[in-house]
């Protein structure tokens, strides 16, 4: 069981950084990564940053 839960995290957190690289290389668009961070009310706490990537990747 706990050996399910820590597969279940590392593929969470992969997950996340597949999604912050996508934003990273969708600089003309965005706006898909924003829908993506939404549909994973698990991760409430990074909705807030949810901008920051987007942000940056503008800048850049």
């Amino acid at each position: 069981m706990e050996v399910a839960i820590m597969v279940l995290m590392v593929m969470c957190r992969a997950l996340e950084v597949q999604q912050r690289m996508f934003c990273l290389f969708a600089i003309g668009n965005p706006q898909p990564c924003a829908r993506k961070r939404q549909r994973l009310p698990a991760h409430a706490e990074h909705q807030e940053e949810g901008g920051k990537p987007t942000a940056h990747g503008q800048e850049v």
